[in-house]
């Protein structure tokens, strides 16, 4: 059977299976009724459904009634008779396979799966599809064979017989038929058990197709992984492809490089091509590689949006695919459209619940159906399916962004158990990624990674940010940087801002050596954790997670309230670089003398600087006049420095000349306020109103600038040096900076 004509029966069945979902959205209690109804007809006479008296529920209600909101612990020794050879247990048909969870978050879970389940997971599968290509026909992009990297291991066997292993080493086996009409590679590849060797053969196949049209990979991580390896390799890559040869130094078992290397063939014009790309980028990206890639698949929502902002770099505007989300228990959603976060409810492969959040801590909660849910609120999702697990509690929290017809669209946000607590403000993975998303932007800076931990020998613990910088990139203001974060964690968790103000100590920052994270990785690939399905966590408990990864440096914010700003020798970073605590540090002089070397692993304490003050000025310095109404008030002259005028209302103030460095004065209105040669050094002035305020020769140097309001503003002559802007208004403002009229990003 040839590609084209496989290729085209496939896109056949994918194009009859999203229109039977179209159909199935705008019936969808129905669909469900008529899920679960099956469902119970075809269970009543197992073990669990005797047990839970299967046969005489009649309507949904009674099924709700009757059958508990079940963890996994309940399921598990079901689990373990299972995989021992046990029939009837929890599954009418046989159990043809166990999937195992990642076992990222906790112990590994199996889930029993028969062809029964494997057939409602495919509908899923081929809708997602038929999304797919209907998408790319309207953009008129072309469909075609596609980059996979994933490990698929010979699947180990239990003591009952049962072969087991991920769900995706499963899947993709169960698909082996299809595999040389979809991918770019021969299914041997993906049975190299290196990982790097694995990568480097899959990627020199898919460099013989210059026509390559899409790429696949479970998450958002392992794809930026293999362009480093495709970055780092690339000269070795095209050598081998202009040779027709696999590189020796490759740890490749014998057997499988013979299959590969009868299959290899040279493509020197190819390799001339790609040798040209890579001298004329100075590395080797996919979109130089394929210029005509039309997607990429790969998980959206949760710790997936922290990658996706890497991916421009790599792949330009290609647009990116969720397919579907699923785990190892249960399909959940199917992605209708390129480049969203939301996919419609999988009514067709479960039958779902949804647990709203005043329900959370109840241990048999009220739960809503599909038709019931509202857009904007979360839910932690139940699912009944035939893994044969009922009304089962994996503990997903999902965000409904609408609906596509009567069915719901949800967003993976986080895992219930996946919280960062120090005493009770229960951030989580929604709430980390959020934030450094923000600071990467405010700082123009790029992370590899990160995780955020609790410090090991303090009580309450405090949080420690720990990040790898990206390739090229580096941290000149790690103080500002951590301000930065401590400040848009509030705004995102109320519950840490609430915490903070007298439970949490202020947060660390320790910046990792570079390949911190790859290093994280392997260890958690030696634990057993499978390559293909791994996340690292962007939060962990876990204080030894991290232990022995190199620390290029830490620094710490101070709660003390004669803390002072710690000075560097280099004259870029001496006035941004402060600890801001409750009434906040010592004005110090614009020029500091050279603090101590900073050793590594060792916390960062601010250093007195000699100060410069003018003696006559009324000091209020470190004061507390949030939201105060302060309209008119002259304080010309006065000192402000490190006061907190957060919200004041300061419209007509006179404050020529007065000295605010580091002072808070987010969401203050500064309307027609006169502040005309004022020291504005490291200022908070995120959404603040400037409207018509009068700035001449006003000094801004290091002024956070978020979503500043300087419409029709005075700033002539004014320094704006070294300031952080993003969707700052400088609309009709007067100014001597060229070209300013607003900016996402300076």
């Amino acid at each position: 059977m040839n590609h084209r004509f496989t290729r085209t029966l496939l896109e056949s069945y994918a194009a009859h299976a999203r229109e039977r979902l179209i159909h199935k959205t705008k019936q969808v209690m129905e669909t469900q009724e008529l899920f679960l109804r099956e469902f119970i007809q075809a269970h009543k006479n197992t073990e669990l459904g005797q047990q839970f008296e299967l046969s005489t529920i009649k309507t949904l209600e009674q099924f709700r009634e009757q059958v508990p909101v079940l963890p996994y612990s309940f399921y598990e020794p079901y689990t373990e008779r299972i995989a021992q050879g046990d029939r009837g247990v929890l599954n009418p048909d046989p159990v043809v396979y166990i999937n195992l969870t990642s076992g990222t978050t906790s112990r590994k879970k199996q889930v029993p799966v028969t062809r029964r389940y494997q057939r409602t997971l495919r509908r899923a599968d081929l809708a997602s599809m038929g999304f797919a290509i209907a998408e790319l026909k309207q953009r008129r992009l072309p469909f075609g064979k596609a980059l996979l990297t994933n490990a698929v291991p010979q699947p180990q066997t239990t003591s009952g017989g049962i072969p087991t292993g991920p769900v995706s080493v499963g899947s993709i086996r169960q698909g082996r038929p299809l595999f040389q009409h979809l991918f770019s590679q021969p299914f041997e590849a993906l049975e190299i058990a290196d990982t790097l060797a694995r990568h480097y053969v899959c990627l020199l196949f898919a460099l013989r197709h210059a026509d390559l049209r899409g790429w696949v990979a479970n998450f958002p991580m392992l794809m930026l992984r293999t362009c480093r390896y495709l970055e780092t390799y690339a000269e070795e890559l095209i050598h081998d492809l202009e040779q027709g040869a696999i590189a020796p130094w490759l740890q490749l078992e014998p057997h499988l490089r013979a299959q590969l290397e009868r299959r290899f063939t040279a493509a020197p014009q190819r390799a001339t091509d790609l040798r040209a790309a890579l001298y004329y980028d100075g590395r080797l990206t996919p979109k130089a590689a394929w210029p005509g890639l039309s997607y990429l698949t790969t998980a959206r929502g949760g710790t997936s949006n922290f990658y996706l902002e890497r991916f421009p770099d790599y792949f330009g505007d290609i647009p990116v695919f969720g397919g579907v989300y699923g785990t190892a228990e249960a399909t959940f959603g199917v992605y209708p459209s390129f480049n969203t976060d939301g996919s419609i409810l999988a009514i067709e492969s479960g039958f779902f619940e949804f647990v709203p959040q005043d329900q959370w801590h109840v241990e048999q909660p009220k739960t809503l159906l599909p038709v019931e849910v509202q857009v904007g609120e979360r839910y932690r999702i139940l699912v009944t399916s035939y893994s044969g697990f009922y009304r089962y509690d994996i503990g997903d929290v999902v965000e409904v962004v609408g609906f596509y017809e009567q069915a719901p669209l949800i967003v993976f946000r986080h895992r219930q158990g996946g919280l960062l607590s120090s005493t009770t403000e229960k951030t989580t993975e929604f709430h980390a990624i959020q934030v450094m998303e923000q600071v990467q932007r405010e700082f123009n800076i790029k992370l590899q990674d990160f995780c955020i931990t609790l410090s090991a020998d303090e009580f309450p613990a405090r949080y420690w940010v720990n990040i790898e910088l990206a390739p090229g990139h580096s941290l000149a203001r790690p103080y500002s940087f951590l301000m930065r974060f401590e400040y848009w964690l509030q705004q995102t968790n109320l519950l840490y801002a609430s915490a903070r103000q007298d439970q949490v100590p202020p947060p660390g920052l320790r910046v990792l050596a570079a390949g911190s994270f790859a290093t994280l990785h392997q260890r958690q690939v030696q634990r057993g954790i499978f390559d293909s399905q791994l996340k690292l966590p962007h939060i962990s408990e876990d204080r030894t997670l991290l232990e022995g990864l190199p620390v290029q440096y830490e620094i710490g914010l101070s709660d003390f309230p004669n803390a002072k700003p710690f000075c560097h020798s280099e004259s870029d970073i001496a006035l941004s670089d402060f600890a801001l605590s409750g009434n906040g540090p010592e004005p110090s002089s614009p020029i500091c003398e050279p603090a101590p070397q900073v050793q590594p692993q060792t916390l960062w304490e601010p250093q007195p600087c000699p100060t410069r003050l003018v003696p006559e000025l009324h000091c209020l310095r470190g004061a507390n006049l949030i939201r105060a109404d302060l309209a008119g008030v002259d304080f010309s002259g006065q000192d402000l420095s490190y006061a907190d005028l957060s919200g004041a209302n300061l419209q007509g103030a006179v404050l020529r000349g007065a000295n605010l460095t580091g002072a808070l004065l987010r969401e203050a209105n500064l309307s027609n306020a006169d502040l005309s040669e004022s020291i504005l050094i490291n200022t908070d002035l995120t959404d603040a109103r400037l409207h018509r305020a009068c700035l001449r020769g006003a000094v801004l140097d290091g002024a956070f600038l978020t979503r500043t309001d300087f419409s029709y503003a005075d700033l002539s002559d004014a320094n704006l040096s070294k300031v952080l802007m993003w969707h700052t208004n400088f609309s009709h403002a007067k100014h001597t900076l060229p070209a300013l009229t607003s900016s996402p990003m300076l």
